[in-house]
C-alpha cells in the first residue's frame, strides 16, 4: 500500500487532539479469561499511541464487558484509526468489527460531537482511499467496509454519494473485484 493519503493523515492527526483522554480504569472487556494475561496487565499501562497492534487486535478478541463505555473505547480509538488507515487487521475475523462495540458504548448521541465528526470524517477520508486502490488487495472490499462503518452507526450516506460519484468504469472495476474473486 502506497502512503496514507492527505485527508487520512489530517483526520488522524484531528483524532488524537478530540480523543486525548486518559485510560480508563479498566479495559471494558472480560477479565481473566479473554485477553492474554501479559496484555491484559499491560494495557491500560501505555499511552494509546504506544498500543502495539497485538494489544488492539486481543482486545477485540475479547467478550466485552457489560459495563462498557466511552471512556474505554474512545481512549486508544485514534490508534484503531491508525491501522485502519494503514491496512493494518484489526481483529482475526475481519476489520468489520472495528466499530461494532461503538452503539453499545452510547455513539453517536451520547458522545461529544468533536468525536462524532471526527470519525464521520474518518469514514470518508478511509472509504475515499478505498475507492482510490489505496488499500491492500483482500482489505479492497467495499462491502465490508461499508458494513463496519454502518455496524458502528456512523453516517454511511456520504460514502454512498461517494460510491456513486464514480466513473462508471471504475464502479464496474470495483464491485467486480468485490464480487469476483479470482
Amino acid at each position: 500500500m502506497g502512503a496514507r493519503t492527505d485527508a487520512l493523515t489530517a483526520v488522524i492527526e484531528r483524532a488524537w487532539r478530540v480523543f486525548d483522554l486518559p485510560a480508563p480504569a479498566t479495559t471494558g472487556v472480560c477479565v481473566g479469561c479473554c485477553m492474554d494475561p501479559q496484555i491484559e496487565a499491560d494495557f491500560l499501562k501505555r499511552p494509546a499511541r504506544g498500543l502495539p497492534a497485538d494489544y488492539v487486535r486481543d482486545w477485540y478478541f475479547a467478550a466485552f464487558a457489560d459495563d462498557i463505555g466511552h471512556d474505554h473505547v474512545a481512549w486508544f480509538l485514534p490508534r484503531v484509526l491508525e491501522m485502519l488507515a494503514d491496512g493494518e487487521d484489526i481483529a482475526c475475523y475481519g476489520h468489520e468489527v472495528a466499530f461494532q462495540r461503538l452503539p453499545r458504548t452510547g455513539f453517536p448521541g451520547d458522545w461529544p460531537p468533536d468525536q462524532v465528526a471526527c470519525l464521520n470524517d474518518f469514514a470518508k477520508a478511509q472509504f475515499a482511499a478505498v475507492l482510490e486502490g489505496r488499500i491492500p488487495h483482500g482489505l479492497d472490499d467495499l462491502d465490508s467496509w461499508l458494513c463496519m462503518f454502518g455496524e458502528g452507526h456512523l453516517d454511511v450516506a456520504p460514502l454512498l454519494e461517494q460510491l456513486w460519484a464514480l466513473p462508471d468504469d471504475r464502479l464496474i472495476d470495483l464491485l467486480h473485484r468485490n464480487w469476483i474473486h479470482g
